[in-house]
């Protein structure tokens, strides 16, 4: 299961009840509506397995409202090294 909250675009103070420890939770990861990498890279931090994120070549269209919040290439990039690391520092020693 992914923890999810379905407002598009999720804002930070949307996410109160992200788990604190996705390990302790019956979620295995996030799928994610807010602008940035930030809260995909919070939940990595806090156990999260699996980040589905919203992609998009163009944040300018409006003809569909996921455009705002889905990440380009660069930050898909940026997202998959940094969430790589943290992830990995997470299981040192499992």
């Amino acid at each position: 299961f992914l923890w999810c909250m379905s407002k598009y675009p999720t804002l930070p103070s949307d996410l109160v009840t992200l788990p604190k420890n996705f390990e302790e939770s019956y979620f295995s990861g996030y799928s994610d509506h807010s602008i940035g990498i930030e809260i995909p890279l919070t939940a990595i931090a806090r156990g999260a397995k699996i980040i589905e994120k919203h992609f998009t070549l163009d944040k300018s269209n409006t003809t569909i409202r996921d455009h705002s919040l889905s990440a380009t290439p660069d930050e898909f990039r940026i997202l998959t090294s940094l969430g790589r690391n943290i992830f990995k520092n997470n299981n040192i020693g499992v």
